[in-house]
């Protein structure tokens, strides 16, 4: 019995000790309404998921990807009117770190792909932009 216990101490040990790959992904989901009284009445809905995925590709280089669906809707006294569905590729980026690239010393980052754009204080410029 006890044997058995030290094995398995042993293997949850070495499973523990062993490297993890850094595979991530999720999911968001946003539900927002909203309801408004001027002069006349408006109601909007907007629902979205988005998708994401982020995995490895070597030690020094991995891929994340991300897609969205959007369903928006606005009733009001004159009408409504409604995008069942948008369908949107986000940020998708392959992205690494090349070290001894230019010397024994130097290191270079590089990413391709959708990548985040903004300038430092992102009222200016904050998207994403197709690049390396």
């Amino acid at each position: 019995m006890k044997a058995r216990i030290l094995a398995l101490a042993l293997l949850a040990g070495a499973l523990l000790a062993a490297p993890v790959a850094a595979f991530d992904f999720g999911l968001d989901v946003l539900n927002v309404s909203s309801f408004s009284y001027e002069s006349e009445w408006s109601f909007s809905q907007t629902d979205r998921a988005t998708l994401w995925l982020s995995l490895p590709v070597s030690p020094s280089s991995s891929i994340y990807a991300s897609g969205l669906y959007e369903f928006t809707a606005s009733f009001g006294p004159g009408g409504y009117t409604m995008v069942p569905w948008r369908l949107d590729l986000g940020r998708t980026e392959w992205e690494g770190l090349s070290t001894g690239a230019f010397g024994p010393a130097t290191s270079f980052r590089w990413s391709v792909g959708r990548i985040p754009l903004q300038d430092f204080s992102g009222r200016v410029v904050s998207s994403l932009a197709d690049g390396f």
